[in-house]
């Protein structure tokens, strides 16, 4: 377990803000395996991540860019990135996730 905690205060300083869809993917895989170890303090990336579903947002054509297998109640996202916008989507839901790229995290939230 420490092992795991030391590559998540890594990313705490390495992601201060999001760049690409495959950076997204790493993060969220990272929130979702600290929530299935019982961590707390995951709350703020939550929080700050549901700040950006949007339910008019479209599944763009083509393979995403990046894909979470966890997540999405089991059912994973795929992540596709743009010029300047990374997209999230949950399989099988209607709209998705519309994150700027340069996206500021929520500071250096703390895992517990």
């Amino acid at each position: 377990m420490a092992v795991a905690l030391q590559s998540l205060r890594v990313y705490e300083a390495q992601f201060l803000q999001i760049t690409s869809a495959e950076e997204m993917a790493c993060l969220y895989n990272d929130y979702v395996s600290g929530i299935w170890r019982g961590e707390t303090g995951w709350s703020a990336f939550q929080g700050w991540l549901a700040d950006y579903w949007r339910p008019e947002v479209m599944r763009p054509p083509g393979p995403p860019t990046a894909v979470c297998i966890h997540g999405g109640g089991g059912r994973g996202l795929s992540w596709y990135e743009g010029r300047d916008i990374v997209l999230g989507f949950v399989s099988g839901a209607s709209g998705g996730y519309r994150v700027p790229v340069g996206a500021m995290l929520p500071g250096r939230f703390t895992i517990h």
